[in-house]
Order: structure tokens, then C-alpha cells, then sequence
């Protein structure tokens, strides 16, 4: 009897030192997570569920390092798993629609967030979730309905009425974007996304003095807003300043290289104002290679 009690007292003293160690792993993985060293982060995580598997936020947090990593696959395996031992978090139903947005699964992210509306029906956050994923699919209506409902429990909810106004410009409700818009604005000033959806609004609206006056102090908060520069270009375009024009393109470029359509433009107004045939259809072949269409169009006329 007496080897048996001091043997369950050894496995006792045993189990409390790794539960302690799985907890000192648990917390060292924090700390790296926080500094950005994602690989030494997941080391603890895996340590740490090594000595206790039923530790429901290393599988939670060692899925949102993996996402951090883009390993997507492996961050679901770890939501999937924290779900199965905490049926009703909702963060997890969250971040786990995130991940499956990031790889174009917009059914399963419209999933999680529905799942975490269901479990907590007064959440904002679950409902901003759902209406970006529907806003991705082009359901811009359903994105709204979403929207409204996020801002009316959250009502200093910033990108609620950025992307709701981005959503109302998408169906011409160009009235409604603008009030979004001027709401976000109110909401934080020092932003450049207010007054850059706003600036889209009045350039759509022909409003180009007013457009051009959004889209400065957009840049003006953030110098380096490629889209600012390109929609600022369009309307420099279509006033005929083609110099401004290539100046706000060049910039665009500079700060986004891929910016298909800055090549496109510029090659243009290169060619067709300034009769500058290299330079120009040096643009037109960068744009081809992004995947402008329209630029291959152009080329067959001009370079040839």
C-alpha cells in the first residue's frame, strides 16, 4: 500500500511539472508571437499541445501564427481541432472564416461567421465578417443588410462604413456612399479611406474639383496610396492634363508596380499626346505582361 501511495504521488508531482512546463511553453510562444518570430513561436505551441493536447488556445493561437505564415491549410487544422474542444467560441468561428476567405473558400468563411452569429447574435465584429465575404461574391445587398446591422451595435465601427459605402457606390446608390463616407470621416479624420471613397463617389458624379480635393487630402495623410495617385491621374486624364496625368501614373507605379493599368494609361498618353512610341510602348508591353487586355489592343496599333 505504501509503494502504491508513493507511486501515485510521483505520477502526481510528474503531471503537475508538465502541466507547468506545457504552460511555460504556452507562454514563451506568446512572447515570440508578439516579437513576429512566428517559426520559434510554433515550436512552443507544438511543445506545449505535446504536453497537454486538450489546451484549447495553443491550438487557437498556433492556428493564427499559420495564418500569420500564410499556411492557411495548417492554420484551419488548428481552428478545426480548437472548435472540436470549444464547440461555442466564437473568435475561432471568426479567424477560421478569415483563413477560408484568404483562400477564395467564401461558402465556408459565409459558414464560420453565420456559426458565430448563431452562438452570439449581439457580436458586431461576426456580422462586419459575413458582409465583407458577401461583398467579395458581388451580393452587395446582402453585404449592406450586414453592414447596417454591424453599425447598429457598433456605431463607431470605422470600416463598417467605409466598405458599406464602397458597397452602396457598387449599386449606383451614390447619395448613400457619400453619407458613409462623411459618417467614417467624422469617425477619424487623420484616415485616408473617407476621403478617398468620397473622392470615388464625386470623380462618378463628375464632381472633379471636389474628387481631386478628396483625393489630395487623401494623399496628403497617406503618401503612399497608390489608388489616390492612379484616381487623381484619371481625372488629370480626362481634363486633358496629361502631364499631371503622368506624374500622378508615375507615382502609382513607383509605389505598386503591378499597377496594370498605370502602365496603361501612361503608354497612352505617351503615345497618342506626346508621340513618344518607345516610352510608350514600353508601358504597353509591362501592362500586357500584368494582364491588361486592353493594353495588347493598343500595342498591335502602335508597336509594332
Amino acid at each position: 500500500m505504501k509503494s502504491s501511495i508513493c507511486l501515485l504521488y510521483i505520477l502526481l508531482i510528474s503531471f503537475t511539472a508538465n502541466a507547468q512546463t506545457a504552460q511555460e511553453y504556452y507562454k514563451s510562444a506568446i512572447i515570440k508571437s508578439e516579437k513576429k518570430d512566428y517559426y520559434g513561436a510554433i515550436q512552443d505551441f507544438n511543445k506545449a499541445i505535446e504536453l497537454n493536447p486538450l489546451d484549447t488556445n495553443a491550438y487557437y493561437n498556433r492556428g493564427w501564427v499559420k495564418d500569420e505564415l500564410k499556411d492557411y491549410q495548417g492554420a484551419i487544422k488548428d481552428y478545426d481541432k480548437a472548435i472540436e474542444l470549444n464547440p461555442s467560441d466564437i473568435t475561432t468561428y471568426n479567424n477560421r472564416g478569415n483563413t477560408k476567405e484568404k483562400r477564395q473558400d467564401y461558402n465556408g468563411a459565409l459558414q464560420d461567421y453565420s456559426k458565430a452569429i448563431d452562438l452570439d447574435p449581439q457580436n458586431a465584429i461576426s456580422y462586419y465578417n459575413r458582409a465583407e465575404a458577401l461583398q467579395k461574391i458581388s451580393d452587395f445587398n446582402g453585404a449592406i443588410k450586414d453592414y447596417n446591422k454591424a453599425i447598429e451595435l457598433h456605431p463607431e465601427l470605422f470600416n463598417a462604413y467605409i466598405n458599406r459605402g464602397t458597397a452602396k457606390d457598387e449599386l449606383k446608390d451614390f447619395k448613400g456612399a457619400t453619407i458613409d463616407f462623411d459618417k467614417a470621416i467624422i469617425i477619424n479624420p487623420r484616415s485616408p479611406d473617407g476621403y478617398y471613397g468620397r473622392g470615388v463617389v464625386k470623380s462618378e458624379l463628375t464632381d472633379y474639383k471636389g474628387a481631386i480635393q478628396d483625393f489630395d487630402k487623401a494623399i496628403n495623410l497617406a503618401p503612399q496610396f497608390a489608388n489616390a495617385y492612379y484616381s487623381r491621374g484619371l481625372i488629370m486624364m480626362q481634363q486633358k492634363k496629361n502631364k499631371e496625368a503622368i506624374q500622378d501614373y508615375t507615382k502609382t507605379i513607383e509605389i505598386n508596380p503591378q499597377f496594370a493599368d498605370a502602365y496603361l494609361y501612361r503608354g497612352a498618353i505617351r503615345i497618342e499626346t506626346f508621340k513618344d512610341i518607345k516610352n510608350g510602348c514600353s508601358d504597353l508591353k509591362k501592362a500586357k505582361l500584368l494582364g491588361s487586355t486592353e493594353a495588347d489592343q493598343i500595342l498591335k496599333l502602335y508597336c509594332k
